[in-house]
């Protein structure tokens, strides 16, 4: 009896070394895409392997996956909230959201088993466990957050492949369904070779892992970039603000001066979002003194700021040349709780996330693309706009300014640059991405263009 029980806790302990194993890969995939991007293909290989072949796994199997999982994906949320408020507040929000995710990966795990275990036949637990794997991915990325209609963006398994633009080659054809049943597929045959030995699967994996290698072995024409897109430059957002509008207005003005000193060929400066963060319509005085001196040679400048409109706050982004303020654009998809208040019956929550701020208000107006200058046309998102978006207008260059100044974690930075980097690829269009600690302009397939911002 005793060596029943010492060989069941033996088992157990090594699911759960497995179960860990898996977890971190997972989060090694998106926080250093450089090295481990491969690993999407490798970390469900442990759970498909004590779902299929040793033993069922439980509710609680998958919760405890789903909160190592989910502890180190929103580290960056428990940063952020104990920014504003204490470390105890900070704490048990972010162990409230930890627990409430991971308890959708007790149900992945639960459904698995449960529809596995209906029939005994090996090709249809491994059915099964692709199909609840793809779904309980797709139900992240999509609906994780359904209360408040969004989900978890930047969980999308193909993200870490971002940064190896040759293995996204077929996203814009396939779609990303396709490439994520791929994913997936891979792992589950990996897995049956190694229990089987047979080399039969092993094929089979290498077959599901040919969509990610044709960029490799298929050299594509460089992606055709229109030449405007070399006019423009990217001004990186003060240091530290004043709190007073005209002072901070003269320190942008200077940064722009000695840009246009420096690259005097470029013709449109951009700035991220809240690159000036007060109501610019209230303070015409600090266009005037853009005007004036830096935008003076016909420069047009694009910079993130606020809007007042009937008491209503807008975030919002503004094109100002030599002679006027025009084509401006408000946010349409604003970040619960940290942007605004969804409910009148969270109120109690305004002085957690937004410290008694005044919470912005979204767009109603319907999205148009931007003319930047003649032949300039872009169409434009402010950060979650682009994150969260479903529909977009097409064919226009995408234009997305983002607030990354509130990051702690690089890594946060860098899954929400390879975000761009993905959309630009399957959106076969032109991106420029500018945030607070980088500007970029990526190439319809990817790669970034060879032209300093």
């Amino acid at each position: 009896m005793r060596k029943k029980i010492t060989k069941r806790s033996e088992s157990n302990y090594m699911k759960y070394i497995g179960i860990c194993i898996s977890a971190l890969a997972c989060n090694s995939a998106f926080a250093y895409p450089t090295l481990f991007f491969w690993q999407i293909f490798l970390f469900l290989i442990p759970i498909f392997y004590y779902g299929v072949y040793a033993g069922s796994l439980t509710f609680l199997d998958g919760f405890f996956w789903g909160f190592i999982y989910n502890t180190i994906h929103f580290l960056e949320f428990f940063f952020l909230l104990k920014k504003y408020n204490s470390l105890i507040v900070a704490a048990g929000c972010f162990f409230c959201l930890v627990v409430y995710s991971s308890v959708y990966a007790g149900g992945w795990f639960c459904i698995g088993t449960f529809v596995s275990s209906r029939h005994h036949a090996q090709w249809y637990k491994r059915f099964i466990w692709i199909m609840v794997s793809w779904f309980y991915f797709f139900f992240i990325q999509f609906y994780l957050f359904w209360m408040i209609g969004m989900g978890d963006c930047f969980a999308n398994l193909l993200l870490p492949c971002a940064h190896y633009p040759s293995t996204l080659r077929l996203l814009p054809i396939v779609g990303s369904t396709v490439l994520v049943l791929s994913v997936i597929i891979c792992a589950q045959l990996l897995t049956a070779a190694l229990v089987t030995k047979k080399i039969s699967f092993l094929w089979g994996a290498l077959c599901f892992v040919i969509p990610f290698c044709v960029g490799l072995m298929y050299q594509y024409p460089a992606a055709s970039v229109p030449q405007w897109l070399h006019t423009i430059g990217y001004v990186a957002p003060l240091a530290n603000y004043t709190g007073y509008p005209l002072d901070d207005a003269q320190e942008i003005n200077h940064k722009i001066m000695q840009f246009l000193y420096e690259h005097p060929h470029k013709k449109i400066v951009i700035m991220p979002e809240e690159g000036y963060p007060y109501p610019l319509n209230t303070v015409p005085e600090a266009v005037v003194i853009w005007q004036q001196n830096g935008l003076a040679s016909g420069v047009t400048l694009l910079i993130g700021a606020h809007k007042v409109d009937r008491e209503k706050l807008f975030n919002s982004l503004y094109r100002i040349d030599d002679t006027n303020i025009s084509a401006l654009y408000d946010k349409s998809f604003l970040v619960p709780l940290y942007e605004y208040i969804p409910s009148p019956s969270l109120n109690w929550a305004r002085k957690l996330f937004l410290k008694d701020k005044q919470g912005f208000c979204a767009s109603d107006r319907q999205q148009t693309p931007i003319a930047i200058t003649d032949g300039c046309v872009v169409m434009p998102y402010i950060c979650s706009d682009l994150y969260f978006s479903t529909q977009y207008k097409l064919p226009n260059t995408l234009l997305c300014i983002v607030n990354d100044g509130w990051c702690y974690l690089p890594e946060m930075r860098h899954i929400m640059y390879l975000f761009a980097r993905y959309r630009a690829i399957e959106l076969r269009q032109p991106c420029i991405y500018i945030g607070h600690h980088r500007g970029l302009i990526i190439a319809s397939d990817g790669s970034l263009l060879d032209c300093a911002l």
